[in-house]
């Protein structure tokens, strides 16, 4: 193979493929044609696990192996790239869609550029989504994008497979952005590092090997492509002439290898070459011999082709049920077809067990090699058929599609900056950090520091702590100082954290300041000036009471947050300020156990000439007119009320009734005193009969009914409790009584109960 010659024109891409199992590195250049030619290829087997399910788990090793595949490369040409194209498996994919619209502007005709920017700007608004959503959260590192497709356009609401050089006023696109967590892709860069290698372009492993494997005429159709490595399954989907979503399973070769490790004591090696080998079995063979390994121990061992099937099969159909559900859940149905590629897709029997999985036939899921990719060109490595082999089988899609990316896809690069703190200029070269920004159309300064380290925190000043106090009910803020932010330098000038970045810059920071937390007085939230009114004929000035949580204060008096502050502008407060008390104690005693109050005094208030009240607040400049009533203070027989304590309860002929007792006591605990007595604060009054009734008080209240009921053969028969009574027998609480008309020479069926008018006793009773 002819060296590649780099002195005059572009030099030759480098495309990496860190896989989990090997590295494969392309030197490719774009073809005048629109194909790719491939003009040298290298592979190189990681020697232990230091990459795991898509992921850089040992960075020196994984650095080391690397530069042993660039030192190959360069030792053959005579020149060694500096700069690398890569791709990081779906770990911990997370996806995000949005949507962006531009209007068209002059001269109305849909431009490359305008494209772009519509582009930039939905991958922006992706990017917001993703950090407001549930992965945003979980992901304290942050994440990189390293994909995205536009799943449609629409101009002027229109539906367009492709606007540009159309004619509008308005176009629309829809982006579907994918992202990785930082600790995936930063641990790629830094094993590039370790090799010499600056990260050019980043991207997703099915995003590259949709690339090449689904040409933009297949992707019409509803197809599903899967890239089966050695630690992940990657998925993409496509419709409508678009990459629609992207899943990720993770599980694919390594699960099976380490099913023959430990069903066959073998260590990772060993068993990677039993897997290797059971896939290169003839499927046509119609017993196949038995396979040879050696154990962990030392003892040979013979598999046979059905053990190994027997050991094999649960493990493939459980990475085809995880692979079909993730096509399911995205794709809500299954797809027209399945495309395999990878090195995991050549195990036997696994297309035929997705195609069952999905409910497809077994003729919809196939395995693809680059073998059937027309737009690469290998006639360079014709001298290195190892190399074909491996580029033309599905194991080479992947490395091809990296490569073809970065040649004809816009995909996402890198940035490179120098950022120092301020203050640094003459210590060390070593003070100035290089980083590398992943530019999404608009990497910034920020970018730049949060690359090199610096905490956000330090960028961004922290506005001091605000109050919130309650002022006569109503909350009041008071703010802190804002923080400064970071004073930033680029090149030597100043500039904001969110200019753009450019290639090269050299950056110099100062940390940024906290704000100072709020302080405030009293009297710089409440009225505390002296207030002016007229109060009869003579002028007042008074300050309004001031208090804090209940507690008089003075306006220079410091607030606190959550302090309760009133400022009493009533017109009973100002007039007390100024030496009117408007003194309502009532008088307060207790009759009979049951509080009671009385007024003292009562006030007439009127504010120019209007009604008003002790609330009524006052803002300065009024009259006021106060008018006191003084009240005489009560006797008890004021406070007595008609019957209190002075009638007891009894039944007549069965029926209930009240009569009233003939006579009262007061006592003012437990002393009699006088009805004309003074009724005293706190005065705790009882009433009581000083005689109870007798019979005859209750014949007088029901007169007019035995006069009614009586006749002149009849005697009136009187009973207490149904003892024969007369005239003067006392009356109890709750006595019962008969009083019946019975004839002369009364006998007991000749009884007449006396019949009650209830109404004219009530009315009896009432007149007593």
């Amino acid at each position: 193979m002819d060296n590649v010659h780099v002195a005059e024109g572009t030099p030759p891409v480098l495309a990496l493929d860190i896989g989990t199992r090997s590295i494969v590195g392309l030197l490719a250049f774009p073809q005048d044609d629109g194909r790719m030619q491939i003009v040298d290829a290298e592979a190189v087997a990681h020697d232990d696990r230091a990459m795991r399910d898509g992921q850089v788990h040992d960075i020196p090793e994984v650095g080391r192996r690397i530069g042993l595949l660039v030192d190959r490369m360069a030792a053959r040409n005579g020149w060694r790239p500096r700069r690398a194209y890569v791709a990081a498996a779906g770990r911990a994919l997370a996806t995000s869609e949005a949507e962006a619209d531009l209007a068209v502007g002059r001269p109305g005709q849909v431009t490359e550029e305008l494209l772009r920017q519509l582009t930039v700007a939905g991958v922006a608004r992706a990017v917001e989504g993703l950090k407001g959503g549930a992965a945003g959260r979980n992901s304290p590192h942050g994440f990189h994008c390293v994909g995205f497709s536009v799943v449609r356009y629409l101009l002027d609401n229109e539906p367009m497979a492709n606007p540009l050089g159309q004619r509008g006023e308005r176009v629309q696109a829809r982006i579907i952005a994918t992202f990785l967590p930082r600790i995936v892709t930063d641990g790629l860069i830094l094993a590039l590092k370790r090799a010499d290698l600056e990260v050019a372009g980043l991207t997703l492993e099915p995003i590259a090997a949709a690339n090449v494997a689904l040409a933009p005429t297949m992707r019409s159709l509803n197809l599903a492509l899967i890239d089966i490595g050695a630690g992940t399954s990657d998925i993409a989907l496509t419709r409508d002439g678009a990459v629609t979503g992207y899943a990720m399973v993770p599980m694919a070769g390594d699960a099976m290898t380490e099913a023959l490790a430990q069903g066959y004591l073998l260590d990772f090696p060993e068993a990677e070459r039993l897997k290797i080998a059971y896939g290169d079995r003839s499927p046509v063979e119609p017993e196949p011999p038995p396979l040879l390994a050696s154990d962990i121990l030392g003892a040979s061992i013979r598999v046979s082709a059905d053990d190994l099937d027997a050991l094999m099969q649960p493990v493939i159909a459980d990475l085809s049920g995880r692979i079909a559900g993730e096509i399911l859940m995205l794709n809500a149905r299954a797809p027209a077809a399945v495309v395999c590629i990878g090195g995991g897709s050549l195990t036997p029997r696994l297309a035929t067990a997705i195609a069952r999985s999905l409910g497809l036939p077994p003729a919809r899921v196939g395995v693809r090699g680059a073998d059937m990719i027309k737009s690469v060109d290998l006639s360079a490595l014709a001298d290195r058929p190892d190399l074909v082999a491996l580029l033309s089988s599905p194991t080479g899609v992947t490395p091809l599609g990296i490569a073809w990316g970065a040649l004809y896809e816009p995909g996402f690069h890198f940035v490179d900056a120098w950022v120092r703190a301020a203050g640094d200029e003459g210590v060390t070269p070593d003070a100035e950090q290089r980083v590398q920004v992943l530019e999404l159309g608009r990497a910034t300064v920020f970018d730049a520091l949060i690359a090199a380290g610096v905490r956000a925190r330090e960028l961004a000043g922290r506005p001091g702590l605000g109050l919130a106090v309650r002022v006569n009910g109503q909350i009041r803020l008071v703010p802190g100082t804002p923080g400064q932010d970071a004073a930033v330098t680029v090149d030597g000038k100043p500039a904001s954290l969110d200019a753009p970045l450019l290639a090269g810059a050299h950056i110099a920071y100062s940390p940024a300041s906290d704000g100072t937390d709020a302080q405030a007085q009293v009297g710089d939230l409440a009225e505390a000036a002296l207030l002016s009114f007229v109060l009869e004929d003579r002028p007042v000035a008074v300050r309004p009471r001031l208090e804090v949580d209940g507690r008089a204060v003075e306006p220079q008096a410091s607030l606190h947050d959550g302090a309760e502050v009133s400022c009493d502008r009533s017109l009973q407060a100002l007039l007390s300020q100024a030496g009117v008390f408007l003194d309502r104690q009532p008088l307060r005693f207790t009759l009979d156990g049951i509080p009671q109050e009385l007024p003292r005094r009562s006030f007439v208030l009127r504010v120019d000439g209007e009604p008003a009240g002790p609330t009524t607040e006052l803002s300065g400049g009024e009259r006021v007119e106060v008018r006191v009533i003084e009240h005489a203070a009560p006797r008890v027989a004021d406070v007595v009320p008609d019957g209190a304590a002075s009638a007891i309860g009894l039944f007549l002929n069965g029926e209930p009734l009240r009569i009233p007792v003939r006579s009262i006591k007061v006592r003012r605990e437990g002393v009699e005193i006088s009805l004309e007595s003074p009724v005293l604060e706190g005065d705790q009054l009882t009433v009581e009969s000083s005689a109870p009734p007798i019979l005859a008080d209750l014949l007088a209240l029901i007169q007019a009914e035995l006069v009614v009921s009586a006749s002149p053969a009849t005697r009136l028969d009187l009973q207490i409790d149904g003892e024969p009574a007369a005239f003067t027998s006392p009356l109890g609480e709750n006595a019962h009584v008969e009083a019946r008309w019975v004839p002369m020479g009364w006998h007991a069926d000749g009884v007449q109960h006396l019949a009650r008018d209830r109404q004219s006793s009530d009315a009896t009773m009432e007149n007593l």
